[in-house]
């Protein structure tokens, strides 16, 4: 992750993002059963997999602090867990005695390794390597010792070509580092939520130095694609920058031709909006956002839109005046879905009850209302919604 941020672990079961700058606890993440062990981020910094003592690893969203996905398989604690360059594959270790390969977007294990439990793991850049610690207790004097684990994953020669599909992911994973943050934490206060998210989300187009391309060249030819001519993979990139300025431009047409037709949607003119903004067109995405509100002055999504704009053009007291805005509209909206909770537990409906108070909650938390979301949240224990 970059110096700006910081993400620990700890025994009270939760995951902490902290601002390096500040010391400030910017989210938490909560969900594992037992302590956190271990911990480590995808390239991008956009995912995060934890190890934890209940015997399962949690792959998490840094961005909003949602857990995406459990594995689960260790019969005992997870030590250590780590990703590999694409983060398509996890490697663990357990006090259960076992490592552990995993495929990260189905969640299964592709092979199981018997060889003591494993407390800490890393994964050379080009995944040939797996280093390994494992305590070892002996009759004078207790150690741990390092183990290099190669890896056989079967890699054959390849014929010199401009491009292959498989190395799509390291594409992808170096337009996102070198696309920019929409914002940075502000230094006199501290950041709401969205501002937390805003400065973690990425958000422009792309630029990079020939070190940069350099450096991709050398990482491709670690992940065993050395084999790519360097003028094919350049080429590459300004294809995938072209596809995706294309494809917001189609989104813009369709859009265009569906207002045509149904000139009082509100939606359709912030989604538009919202695709003007991704192309840079920052003044027609405001005109969409005002047409927007004209139609349903309580469009939340219109605003949250010209927040973006506004932040992205440096706006910043037009930006802050939008925001607070949006959080009043938001606390309404909350107390709304109080309001209809507490009529729904009337009715004896529990489960569209709580389903209501869920709402409720959520919208409080993302507004700082710590007050009326403890008040919910104790309602919410109250009972239990029928499965």
């Amino acid at each position: 992750m970059d110096s700006r941020f910081a993400l620990s672990g700890s025994w009270d079961k939760t995951l902490k993002f902290w601002d390096v700058a500040t010391g400030l606890c910017l989210r938490t993440f909560e969900g594992h059963a037992d302590g956190v062990n271990s911990i480590t981020l995808n390239a991008d910094n956009c995912f995060a997999l934890s190890g934890s003592a209940d015997s399962t690893m949690k792959l998490w969203n840094v961005q909003t602090g949602y857990c995406l996905r459990t594995f689960e398989g260790h019969t005992d604690g997870v030590t250590s867990v780590c990703l590999s360059a694409d983060s398509r594959f996890a490697l663990s270790g357990s006090a259960d005695g076992t490592m552990k390969l995993w495929k990260v977007d189905t969640g299964s294990c592709l092979h199981s390794f018997l060889r003591g439990s494993e407390k800490l793991l890393c994964l050379s850049p080009d995944w040939r390597f797996a280093l390994s610690s494992k305590w070892i207790y002996g009759q004078k004097l207790d150690n741990y010792v390092a183990r290099l684990l190669v890896l056989d994953w079967e890699l054959e020669n390849q014929p010199v070509v401009n491009w292959d599909e498989g190395a799509r992911p390291y594409l992808e994973n170096f337009l996102t580092l070198h696309t920019p943050y929409i914002t940075t934490l502000p230094e006199d206060r501290d950041p709401s939520d969205k501002e937390i998210t805003l400065a973690l989300t990425r958000r422009g187009i792309p630029t990079w130095t020939e070190e940069d391309f350099q450096n991709l060249l050398y990482t491709l030819g670690s992940a065993g694609y050395g084999w790519l001519r360097p003028e094919g993979v350049r080429q590459q990139l300004q294809k995938e920058l072209a596809q995706d300025k294309l494809l917001d431009e189609q989104v813009v047409k369709y859009y265009t031709k569906f207002i045509e037709a149904n000139p009082n949607s509100a939606s359709a003119f912030q989604y538009r909006a919202l695709y003007y903004y991704y192309l840079g067109e920052y003044e027609q995405a405001l005109n969409d956002c005002n047409c927007s509100i004209e139609l349903e002055p309580s469009f939340i999504d219109a605003y949250e839109t010209i927040y973006l704009v506004h932040t992205e053009l440096k706006n910043h007291l037009q930006a802050f005046e939008i925001n607070s805005h949006i959080v009043k509209m938001k606390l309404n909206q909350a107390y709304s879905y109080a309001e209809e909770g507490s009529a729904y537990i009337l009715l004896g409906e529990s489960q569209q009850a709580f389903e209501y108070f869920r709402k409720a909650c959520e919208l409080y938390q993302v507004c700082g209302d710590i007050e009326n979301y403890q008040t919910v949240m104790d309602i919410l224990r109250t009972f239990q919604p029928k499965q």
